[in-house]
């Protein structure tokens, strides 16, 4: 289940912290850095990262039980909806992730199934997903 809340603060345009999560993920911050975008086609395409992202790691729970931490960076959004790429900035997760584990964590986060709706122009976001056991 994916849960959707909305509020009226800050920037209309951005899904405010905790907007947009699933099992033991949620979305603690999203800034627009470039392309226009509005607030529902954010949502939609953070909706299905967090769907994807929660299932890859309800996975890496069952190998690292106490596995928590932070997924931060750049994503960057084809015109066509189509993530081109994540570039990681500072991420952290305790205890630390194997590089396979982020990149499976990465892929089923950012890959084919996620897309966002056609915003005619490239989207470049700065995201910073928490990841816990409980959320």
């Amino acid at each position: 289940m994916v849960c959707l809340t909305l509020t009226a603060c800050g920037d209309s345009s951005v899904p405010n912290s905790g907007a947009v999560s699933a099992p033991g993920v949620r979305l603690t911050s999203c800034k627009v850095e470039g392309g226009p975008a509005t607030r529902a086609q954010l949502e939609q395409g953070l909706r299905t990262a967090v769907l994807g992202m929660s299932a890859a790691y309800t996975n890496l729970l069952n190998t690292t039980p106490q596995l928590k931490g932070h997924l931060r960076g750049i994503l960057r959004v084809e015109p066509d909806g189509t993530v081109l790429n994540f570039a990681d900035i500072h991420s952290e997760f305790s205890p630390p992730l194997a590089k396979q584990a982020l990149i499976n964590l990465l892929g089923a986060s950012f890959g084919p199934g996620c897309r966002f709706p056609t915003v005619g122009n490239v989207l470049r976001l700065q995201i910073d997903f928490e990841l816990a056991p409980g959320i």
